[in-house]
């Protein structure tokens, strides 16, 4: 895929197009895209940055998905903590989970189908481990729990 362009947002999608613009610094045969996502106005709490992108005839590309927890601290100085990235969403059959070095507590993987049915359950006792999910086409509702924090996303599967 030749990349036009590539955009991001926060935590809930605007739409195609209606993202955040990100800029192309090169085009080679490895793309590199090097920008700051902006986190004015987020409030404490859980969230997932998407990035997608866009080929040269308009078609949008699956999203990548990275989740992080944000806390205040003094001084108005807010403590970012990465938990894991999730891709390719959409995808045929199978999405990876790689989550974050630093962390080390327990996690509980769940995904259910979309009439709430358990089709998976996974406890891992670190995150220092890669998780590839194979499901069968649909919808699915993937939660995450890991101490305090708790992540849901949607995967979809062709």
């Amino acid at each position: 895929m030749n990349v036009a362009g590539i955009e991001y947002f926060i935590d809930a999608d605007p739409g195609f197009g209606n993202g955040t613009p990100v800029e192309i610094i090169s085009r080679n045969s490895n793309l590199i895209a090097d920008f700051v996502v902006d986190l004015g106005g987020l409030s404490d709490g859980d969230h997932v940055v998407y990035m997608r992108t866009r080929d040269q005839q308009g078609h949008w590309g699956s999203s990548y998905a990275h989740a992080f927890s944000m806390k205040s601290k003094i001084m108005d100085n807010k403590e970012v903590v990465s938990w894991f990235r999730m891709y390719p969403n959409p995808d045929q059959g199978t999405v990876s989970l790689i989550f974050s070095e630093s962390r080390q507590e327990r996690l509980n993987l769940m995904i259910n189908d979309m009439d709430g049915r358990m089709v998976s359950s996974t406890t891992l006792s670190s995150m220092n481990t890669p998780v590839t999910v194979r499901l069968p086409a649909g919808v699915y509702r993937l939660t995450i729990i890991a101490g305090n924090n708790s992540f849901k996303q949607m995967l979809v599967i062709h």
